[in-house]
């Protein structure tokens, strides 16, 4: 019987898919849902080595359902980054879920709001692609708000129809380069 020991260097540690949901699911649940924001879930969750330092960083959507909101329901591409070091500082107690999402090696790094529906997310030689559908009447970029003096027009939502906008991970943040 032949016994075959793998060895995986550091440099070039490979995520795993069930330590990668483990770190979605812990930071996942450090955004806060309350009345309006009932529910947050994550789509499309991948480890990706963005800046080519042989680390991989986990890139997922964080998306809620939203009831009854008068502002953009989160809709937001977001960044885990591997932490160096003991979770927290000497001393200090942390919350438990606040625990939970440091002990899986990952930080958050970065995160940006998409304003429509994504239907693609593509990686190239650290950039980032993001394909989405923005629409007229959009939970997620919400086009007008109420206030006391009536309904006023937002600026920051783009025309109806199909997007695609990049970012690019440079040194720890996430900057949109293109839309």
């Amino acid at each position: 019987m032949a016994v075959v020991l793998l060895l995986v260097s550091p440099a070039s540690q490979a995520l795993d898919k069930a330590r990668m949901d483990a770190a979605v699911k812990a930071h996942l649940a450090l955004f806060s849902t309350d009345d309006i924001v009932e529910e947050r879930f994550a789509q499309r969750a991948s480890a990706v080595d963005l800046d080519g330092d042989g680390v991989e960083e986990i890139l997922f959507m964080a998306t809620a359902r939203c009831v009854g909101a008068n502002f953009d329901c989160p809709n937001e591409l977001v960044v885990l980054a591997a932490t160096a070091g003991a979770p927290g500082q000497a001393g200090k107690r942390l919350e438990p879920d606040v625990l939970a999402a440091a002990q899986t090696g990952y930080g958050l790094a970065g995160s940006e709001q998409i304003p429509g529906e994504v239907q693609a997310v593509r990686v190239l030689k650290g950039t980032i692609e993001i394909a989405f559908l923005a629409q007229q009447d959009s939970p997620v970029c919400k086009r007008s708000f109420s206030t006391d003096q009536g309904r006023q027009a937002t600026t920051h939502c783009p025309a109806p129809g199909r997007h695609t906008w990049t970012y690019r991970w440079s040194r720890g943040k996430l900057t949109k380069v293109s839309s």
